[in-house]
């Protein structure tokens, strides 16, 4: 019902068949909206992107009751708002300049067909999985990438897409040609931690816009390297939208309550696949936060969990679920063992950091589009706009 593909508004469809708009809300108000629909509230003209699975029904749709000659029915009530929904991974058409540029201050090239990603490191499983998700959210898939492997060169098909993969002396040149044929171009790095720097340092030389989904490195010199550039990033060792917001909640409370573990004693254990060489960016993020709260920890006591057989044993990971996992035990307790507390996130699978790096490249794009301030940003940002779009 909401995939539609014509230029003239779903509302004026609905009137030729004289469906009232009353109709059109109740109708749609039982289905579930599928993930980044645009909607168009008729009365302000605004564009608001929901980045959760909602139905209208979450809306606060103000009712007014027609009184007088008609009768007291319930096709009377009319909503004060109406509402028109278009999924954005299947929006196929050129919205008019009245939605875009004249009403929110936007213009018709911020359409989603235009953004082009980029996905370096094809050949590992992240970024096969963020590639995935960037073909069945509607991205263009640019047809070519590289691996932090020199002898790799071969090609994988995602989608509708075969992507060509070279190594790391062909970067530069691979870069270099795709810059002129995709202008609006998001490249996001799953490569490797070794890659790191090298690579951000070639982005950057381009001019090229990009989200570093990778870990390790050296984060200092990522940082000055973007920052000397002046470009546009993305950096976030987390692309879990729910984990990071797990992470903000607890920097705020080592902020507002400093010393509030004092004394207590701190056993962190992670465990993550095989092939995961570095340490959890995350459990470096929250063990940081404990010890703002007054907590003293040693980095090297941290429980680093790579077998198979102790994955399944040990920390109860699903057996399908052992070559794709991220899973964090944070165990407290105060100085006279009399007093516990225990924080735990567990993720089974890469959907999660598919969808969430997909949401940052669309993120970059608009920031790019809309000629914002070139800066660092990270996941935080992403998560602050898509709550100042669902406020509305």
């Amino acid at each position: 019902m909401l995939a539609l593909r014509h230029r003239r508004p779903l509302w004026s469809q609905l009137r030729l068949r004289r469906a009232s708009p009353f109709r059109f809300c109740i109708v749609c108000s039982t289905y579930f909206l599928e993930q980044h629909c645009l909607i168009i509230m008729q009365v302000c003209l605004y564009l608001g992107l929901i980045m959760s699975q909602a139905s209208l029904s979450d809306f606060t749709l103000s009712w007014e009751n027609l009184n007088g000659e008609a009768h007291h029915h319930i096709l009377n009530l009319v909503p004060q708002r109406t509402y028109i929904c278009y999924p954005l991974h299947k929006l196929d058409f050129w919205l008019d300049d009245a939605y875009w540029g004249k009403s929110i201050g936007c213009s018709s090239n911020m359409k989603l067909a235009s953004l082009g990603a980029k996905v370096n490191g094809c050949t590992g499983n992240m970024g096969l999985s963020v590639a995935e998700a960037a073909a069945l959210r509607g991205l263009h898939l640019v047809p070519v990438s590289f691996s932090s492997r020199e002898k790799v060169e071969k090609t994988i098909q995602v989608g509708q897409t075969d992507i060509q993969i070279y190594g790391p002396s062909k970067r530069e040149d691979v870069l270099s040609s795709i810059a002129d044929e995709f202008p609006d171009v998001i490249v996001v790095d799953y490569t490797g931690p070794n890659s790191v720097n090298s690579n951000a340092e070639l982005y950057c030389k381009l001019g090229l816009p990009f989200v570093m989904g990778t870990t390790g490195g050296n984060k200092h010199l990522l940082y000055k390297s973007v920052q000397d550039s002046k470009n546009y990033a993305l950096i976030s060792p987390q692309m879990g939208k729910q984990v990071v917001a797990f992470v903000a909640a607890m920097k705020i409370m080592a902020e507002q309550f400093p010393g509030a573990f004092s004394g207590y004693h701190l056993e962190v254990l992670e465990s993550h696949q095989a092939g995961k060489l570095d340490t959890s960016g995350t459990a470096k993020d929250v063990i940081a936060c404990f010890e703002k709260l007054g907590v003293s920890y040693d980095m090297n006591r941290m429980v680093k969990i790579r077998d198979p057989e102790q994955q399944l044993e040990m920390v109860g990971v699903p057996e399908e679920h052992i070559q794709g996992h991220a899973f964090h035990l944070y165990h407290l307790t105060s100085p006279d063992d009399s007093v516990s507390f225990e924080f735990q996130h567990n993720v089974c699978g890469r959907s999660i950091y598919a969808e969430g790096t997909i949401d940052a490249a669309m993120f970059l794009h608009r920031k790019v589009q809309s000629k914002d301030s070139k800066r660092i940003y990270n996941m935080d940002d992403v998560l602050r706009e898509e709550t100042c779009h669902k406020a509305y």
